[in-house]
């Protein structure tokens, strides 16, 4: 009776573990979506702010109420936080002005090989295998077909700009993500999490000030939404949600979710705001996860780093770190 009970027990567990994960690859998947839809009145760098902001305080409000002994972190962990969220996904937004939301999402789905570049080139890295190799060159096979696709947008320069700078963010997010793999698994993940939220969202307020921006319109409806959305659903609940999956799936299961995330993005992006699935834009999808697939396959895992994947809306102390198995774990997002 009381093995039945158990088991029942686990599996009830088992099932919530793969709800949440499905959540994970819903709500990650949908961000880009509701940036792009926020963008539209409320500037970027402004909308990334006050997202990170209000999550930052929620997640706070939380900590206290479990009465968490890890209320504050040490400075550089606060520092990671910007570095990650952001320049990682405030730029990433930023560049959405001019980049479809499906497109950003691929793009973003790159961030594995700028880990593999860095962790190489670093002093005392880790050389990447064949394999990996191969998918670096698949991977930039499909970023160069993403910005010479051949539609007109291809040749603007603030296109091109854009993707660079989709580009800079994912060396930024891998630079922090590097930098969290290097700190002890002594701190709470959501007291971490907060106060690098709410870094983050100092910083891009303050940069939102620096660079002038203002309301493209009257705040509307939709923009409040996307807000809304991006705080509770992107912010908070795919996190906790993200932490649970942790504890209960393997790693290399819950961190399936990157290849999902930029499929449901260009569907929405196609069914929500007409963004056009060319055949160059679905060829550099295959390319970039195809890519993905090749660097983080077990044969070129030499290191723990390169298990890191592209979600620019998790937060790298609970992407790269597994507290809860005792282990280190990488994951990686938005």
């Amino acid at each position: 009776m009381a093995n039945s009970i158990v088991s029942t027990a686990r599996s009830r567990g088992s099932l919530a573990a793969y709800l949440a994960w499905g959540v994970i690859c819903i709500v990650w998947g949908t961000t880009f979506l509701a940036n792009k839809i926020g963008i539209a009145t409320i500037p970027p760098l402004r909308l990334s702010g006050l997202r990170f902001l209000a999550a930052g305080l929620i997640l706070q409000v939380f900590v206290r109420l479990r009465r968490s002994t890890a209320r504050a972190v040490p400075l550089r962990l606060g520092l990671i936080g910007i570095l990650t969220l952001g320049i990682g996904t405030g730029v990433v937004v930023w560049a959405q002005q001019w980049i479809a939301s499906g497109l950003t999402a691929v793009l973003t789905a790159a961030t594995p090989f700028w880990m593999v570049l860095l962790e190489a080139f670093a002093p005392g890295g880790t050389r990447p295998t064949r394999r990996a190799v191969g998918g670096l060159v698949l991977g930039m096979c499909g970023i160069v077909l993403i910005a010479t696709g051949g539609s007109a947008d291809s040749f603007r320069a603030d296109y091109l700009w854009a993707i660079g700078a989709v580009l800079v963010a994912g060396v930024a997010w891998s630079t922090g993500s590097i930098m969290t793999r290097h700190e002890k698994d002594e701190h709470d993940p959501v007291a971490v999490a907060s106060w690098q939220m709410l870094w983050a969202g100092l910083v891009l307020l303050v940069a939102s000030l620096a660079a002038g921006e203002h309301m493209q319109g009257a705040l509307d409806l939709r923009g409040v939404a996307a807000l809304a959305y991006l705080v509770v659903f992107g912010s908070c609940l795919a996190f906790v949600c993200y932490l649970y999956a942790l504890r209960r799936l393997p790693v290399a299961f819950v961190s399936t979710f990157t290849y999902v995330n930029p499929l449901l993005a260009l569907w929405l992006g196609w069914l929500v705001l007409a963004e056009p699935l060319t055949v160059q834009v679905m060829g550099a999808t295959v390319l970039i996860l195809s890519g993905l697939l090749l660097t983080r396959s077990r044969r070129a895992r030499r290191d723990p780093a390169l298990r890191q994947g592209p979600d620019r809306l998790a937060v790298e102390r609970a992407s790269s770190t597994e507290p809860y198995r005792g282990q280190r774990s990488t994951h990686k997002a938005a």
